[in-house]
């Protein structure tokens, strides 16, 4: 059977100081059948410069403004047109060099109609995810999925993107506005540590605007599960900062 192609899309703005570990990681893996894309933001500092060094091991390096990570993203599936494709932050890395190769064992385990399938991910010292599960919005819970860890079959971005608006949640937001034709499987396995500086590590205002106005968009009972959820957060900020 055909291995996969696994395209991985990494954002960058401003990322020269932290990049490297990425990258070590992703050029270690044992996975052959791999390729990177780099869409940058119009970094002023050293990133493009660095980048343009390592040019010919990326597939394509792309930098240009834009107006938030997702249009970022949007950018790069310009270039996605079989396979599948994950998506992670600059200082994100893979667990281990067979990180990929894992990966690619379990997509060909999974049934032809499947196109959305998730792993666990290390954040610091704690394991995050639990596969995806819409109906824990209705009690203002997560959606038990890290993105990072999520590879999606290229064609679920063949009619529709992600909404390049939004600053935070247009992850989530594409995976609920899609969820009639999402096919999940989950594995259990971390494949992924996630980094710092990622924008989901943050607690903001936008973060709250955002979160709070898609669980009223599309949660079951939707003010009374967005404001669940907002008084979740506040609880998570309380805590921080006892």
């Amino acid at each position: 059977m055909k291995e996969p192609l696994i395209t991985i899309v990494l954002a960058t703005k401003n990322s020269h100081e932290r990049i490297d570990d990425f990258l070590i990681s992703f050029f270690s893996q044992t996975y052959v059948n791999k390729r990177l894309i780099i869409v940058d933001g119009a970094s002023d500092d050293m990133t493009i410069s660095f980048l343009y060094v390592i040019d010919r091991f990326i597939y394509k390096l792309d930098s240009d403004h834009d107006i938030s990570i997702y249009d970022a993203w949007n950018r790069a599936l310009k270039w996605c047109d079989e396979g599948w494709v994950m998506f992670m932050g600059d200082d994100d890395t893979f667990i281990d060099n067979n990180s990929l190769e894992f990966v690619a064992c379990s997509l060909l385990s999974v049934d032809s109609n499947c196109n959305f399938v998730s792993f666990g991910c290390m954040s610091a010292s704690h394991y995050v995810g639990v596969g995806l599960n819409t109906k824990k919005m209705s009690f203002g819970g997560g959606l038990g999925l890290c993105h990072v860890g999520t590879l999606h079959r290229y064609d679920l971005f063949v009619d529709d993107r992600f909404r390049a608006s939004l600053k935070i949640t247009g992850d989530y937001d594409f995976i609920l506005r899609n969820k009639h034709k999402i096919v999940h499987k989950y594995f259990t396995k971390p494949i992924v540590q996630i980094g710092n500086s990622g924008i989901s590590t943050r607690l903001s205002i936008n973060y709250l605007l955002e979160g709070f106005h898609l669980y009223k968009r599309y949660a079951d009972y939707r003010l009374m599960s967005s404001i669940l959820w907002l008084f979740r957060q506040l609880l998570r900020i309380f805590s921080r900062n006892v």
